[in-house]
């Protein structure tokens, strides 16, 4: 019962963040019909992944979980009922949008280091990888169904009603969550170990292995490519190809079966301590979906190409993740896995932010054919001299 409670709040509020991934950029095309504005509100929203990541992790491992995790989604749900009083009340502005982003953005990255803390509090060992499934299997849902029905609302009631759904959403998580029970652990909440110097133990181990240094820049590059995709899409869809609210929602839904696709086929694929062949494959696919998407502009094209970019690109991530476990001491892991993803992160709204800026010369399409097809090229590149290194060592 109390992993059931879990894992519906969960649910419910993976639900309207999967609705918000359309609307915030919808919203912020709307206001200004520029493609610069609405890269770097997208940059806004997924800065703090890169920011916080790190001192998120060490909040969550020194507060009591399910405080954290209550505090900030009755937050974040305050802020999102804000802007859909703005919204509706058309008094929204581009720095309006970006402040709410950043900040949801901080609490969400706060939120997901809690949660993580509190499902072995609540759940067996032995039970712990089927409740992570579970967690990570309604993810993929509604990264499916939240865009579709948030492309569905866009086009009939508007942008308020979307916001305003996600606000009810993040309430009724937030009451899913003050009902949970976990169970106390012994200890200290305390670390031996500064925040700074965990990082910057993390930081030499990432630099100093070849190997982890070049996964790192294969993660940088292919979140770059992300944030450019992410941030160009709407002025792309919606600006040039002029979709619909439910044809543009469920072109986001088709990036969401892919992932769900490549999250069944990488459960499939054998690891050593070197890149296997079909991770390869899918960073060359990559590149191909990055050129064809934006070049052919109809509704079934773009979801083919959408759902072929998203899922290739979440095979190479998570591939990236796991070679990382494989190689890094397990005494190490947690640092170095913390500052890796830190430093990768930062690809995205730098991808964002750049991207904005060409696209004031180039326009979306320009602006997404020349960086996104590059950075795609990049991580292919890091992957095959990660290749080359995880060959002399043996498993």
């Amino acid at each position: 019962m109390n992993f059931g409670l879990y894992w519906l709040s969960r649910a419910v509020s993976s639900f309207g963040h999967s609705m918000m991934v359309v609307a915030i950029p919808w919203q912020a095309y709307l206001l200004t019909g520029s493609a610069s504005d609405t890269a770097w509100v997208t940059a806004t929203s997924v800065l703090p992944y890169a920011l916080v990541g790190i001192w998120a992790g060490v909040l969550a491992d020194r507060t009591p979980p399910k405080s954290l995790m209550v505090l900030t989604e009755g937050v974040s749900s305050v802020l999102i009922a804000i802007l859909t009083v703005s919204a509706y009340t058309h008094v929204t502005s581009i720095p309006v949008l970006a402040v709410i982003a950043f900040a949801v953005g901080c609490l969400t990255v706060a939120f997901d280091a809690s949660s993580a803390v509190m499902l072995p509090r609540m759940v067996q060992t032995d039970d712990l990888p089927s409740a992570n499934a579970r967690v990570e299997g309604v993810s993929a849902f509604t990264r499916i169904i939240g865009p579709s029905a948030a492309g569905a609302l866009l086009g009939t009631v508007g942008v308020p009603v979307v916001f305003m759904t996600h606000a009810c959403t993040l309430a009724l998580a937030t009451i899913g969550s003050l009902l949970l029970r976990a169970q106390p652990t012994a200890g200290s909440k305390q670390c031996g170990e500064s925040p700074g110097r965990s990082a910057l133990v993390g930081l030499r181990y990432v630099l100093r292995d070849r190997t982890v240094s070049r996964l790192t820049l294969s993660s940088a590059s292919l979140a770059f490519a992300t944030g450019t995709v992410g941030a160009m899409m709407i002025p792309l869809f919606r600006g040039i190809g002029d979709y619909t609210g439910s044809q543009t929602g469920l072109i986001y839904a088709a990036g969401g079966l892919g992932w769900l696709i490549a999250a069944v086929l990488i459960a499939k694929t054998r690891f050593s301590r070197q890149v296997p062949a079909p991770v390869a494959g899918a960073a060359a696919l990559s590149v191909v979906a990055a050129v064809a998407t934006p070049a052919v502009l109809n509704p079934i094209a773009s979801g083919v190409g959408t759902a072929l970019l998203d899922g290739s690109v979440y095979y190479v991530l998570i591939a990236t993740i796991t070679l990382r476990q494989i190689i890094v001491p397990r005494d190490l892991l947690g640092r170095v896995h913390s500052t890796a993803r830190s430093l990768a992160n930062l690809g995205s709204p730098l991808g964002a932010g750049i991207a904005g800026v060409v696209a004031a010369g180039l326009g979306p399409r320009g602006s997404w054919l020349l960086l996104a097809p590059m950075a795609m090229v990049v991580t292919l590149v890091m992957l095959a001299r990660a290749v080359r290194l995880g060959k002399t060592v043996s498993v």
